[in-house]
């Protein structure tokens, strides 16, 4: 009786079971398939627990990161009489959206829908971002999608942050990661925003300036003869 309770307390460093000794192991002569020694099974590789115990610290830091949370800054956009901000309808990958561009926000936005809608491929941010000031408080964001944007003349690839349609009133938010290009100019005549390319020497750009500030009523938009967002 005595040997029979020492046998069942007896560990197996071959295959990690107990009520039996190693030498009397089954698998004592099986190579392991994670580190190639022979003498264990892979399901009791120490070298596979170790690397499994980094790989999960590794994941617990990463997650810890995600609690500094990157901030972009995103104009208070309930307030649409603000100077620096302006309707204009766009081309996102080929598609008529109506857009609201805002000279002051750090990023640019699209409903979740809008997304869904066009199939955009949506990507997971590596860190989540707080969008400060939007709607008055933090919004934190997770996920993105890049689209080649046309506004008049100008065609970029740039990022959007994907906004959940219930915090956003926009279909779509123009941010400085266009208006900032540094390949590009933009001019602002009365409730009037325009884009265009920058020209060497500034012949264009004066031309096109003086031109909007004497007929601010004939700046051309991208004519909306297909679907809205």
């Amino acid at each position: 009786m005595a040997s029979q309770i020492i046998n069942k307390e007896t560990f197996c460093k071959t295959c990690g079971k107990t009520g039996h000794h190693r030498t009397l192991c089954r698998h004592r002569n099986q190579i392991c398939n994670y580190c190639k020694v022979k003498g264990h099974i892979e399901s009791y590789c120490l070298n596979k627990k170790k690397q499994d115990t980094q790989n999960s610290q590794s994941k617990q830091e990463r997650q810890k990161n995600k609690s500094f949370i990157k901030q972009k800054n995103v104009n208070a956009i309930e307030n649409s009489n603000n100077t620096s901000k302006f309707h204009k309808e766009i081309l996102l990958n080929g598609n008529y959206c109506k857009a609201f561009v805002d000279l002051g926000s750090e990023c640019s936005l699209v409903k979740s829908s809008v997304a869904d809608k066009f199939n955009f491929q949506i990507y997971d941010l590596e860190n989540a971002i707080t969008l400060s000031g939007f709607l008055g408080s933090g919004t934190t964001v997770t996920q993105y999608i890049r689209a080649t944007t046309q506004i008049d003349s100008v065609v970029l690839d740039i990022e959007y942050y994907v906004v959940e349609d219930i915090e956003f009133k926009f279909d779509i938010l123009i941010g400085t990661n266009f208006t900032e290009n540094s390949n590009i100019v933009y001019y602002r005549i009365d409730d009037h925003l325009r884009f265009d390319y920058k020209t060497f020497r500034g012949r264009k750009i004066i031309r096109m300036a003086v031109r909007y500030a004497v007929h601010p009523d004939r700046v051309p938009l991208i004519p909306d003869t297909g679907p809205g967002c």
